[in-house]
């Protein structure tokens, strides 16, 4: 069964694209197939691996609005990595698709109708989303199996979680009963600070209630995921393997995969 894992978090700046490219980089050195759909118009994740999304003449935007096959649309890494790309024609979508309503069905359920039989290619898929709830957000929860959480602990980060937590559960009851949050990953962190610490805690308390789990493994703030992608374009697991921080991505990886096994 191909796992659909999708980074969700409504807030920009909170090393999302990070967390997914460096993910899918170390799901592909391990041997697995891994699909990364880029859903966030800014085209990070394409960037993170040297690839300009606006020089490319097909994107996720022609697979779901024309019907473009996503076999003409993958770009190829490495043997064990694609990337279904997105560019800034992806924030004209909403647009060009509400203004068609009438020849369409559900908007919500778009992505996995045009990529259901694509994704058992793969092994593992992993959605790189934009910082809003868009619909193609929306897109990417009827198409997962786990939902995986990014979160910056700030002054008004607690109550971010808390919505975005009962948002996906509306989601959940509506269209897709069997998605999972598989856990909240605490990144971009800077222990020295007490709103760090206070919105690390209040987190950890709301998620305990939930039966949702915090993972153990923390991302600090670092410089060396930026510097990766700029000066190398690569992600940090690449270029940076034994950094303190980058090596945290392989405990990271090894939550995530025993929370999946245990469904």
């Amino acid at each position: 069964m191909t796992e659909v894992l999708s980074i969700i978090l409504n807030k920009g700046g909170t090393g999302k694209s990070t967390l997914t490219t460096n993910l899918s980089a170390l799901l592909a050195d391990r041997g697995h197939k891994v699909l990364l759909i880029d859903l966030d118009p800014q085209g990070n994740s394409s960037l993170a691996f040297g690839e300009n999304p606006e020089t490319f003449d097909n994107t996720l935007y022609d697979v779901l609005l024309s019907d473009v096959n996503p076999e003409k649309v993958v770009v190829t890494v490495n043997e064990n990595l694609d990337i279904l790309p997105s560019s800034s024609d992806s924030d004209l979508f909403e647009l060009n698709y509400f203004t068609e309503w009438n020849k369409r069905d559900n908007p919500f359920i778009l992505l996995r109708d045009k990529l259901q039989d694509f994704i058992k290619n793969y092994d593992y898929v992993l959605i790189d989303t934009a910082p809003s709830f868009s619909t193609l957000t929306i897109n990417s929860l009827g198409i997962s199996t786990g939902i995986i959480v990014p979160f910056e602990a700030s002054l008004f980060s607690s109550k971010g979680l808390i919505r975005l937590v009962n948002s996906i559960d509306k989601f959940r009851e509506s269209l897709n009963p069997d998605l999972k949050i598989l856990g909240v990953v605490p990144i971009m962190i800077d222990r020295r600070t007490n709103v760090n610490k206070e919105s690390i805690r209040q987190a950890k308390n709301y998620l305990e209630k939930r039966d949702i789990r915090m993972f153990d493994t923390e991302i600090n703030r670092s410089i060396v995921f930026t510097d990766s992608v700029f000066y190398n374009s690569k992600p940090a697991v690449w270029v940076e393997p034994n950094h303190k921080e980058v090596k945290k991505y392989r405990t990271l990886l090894d939550e995530i995969l025993n929370e999946i096994e245990k469904d």
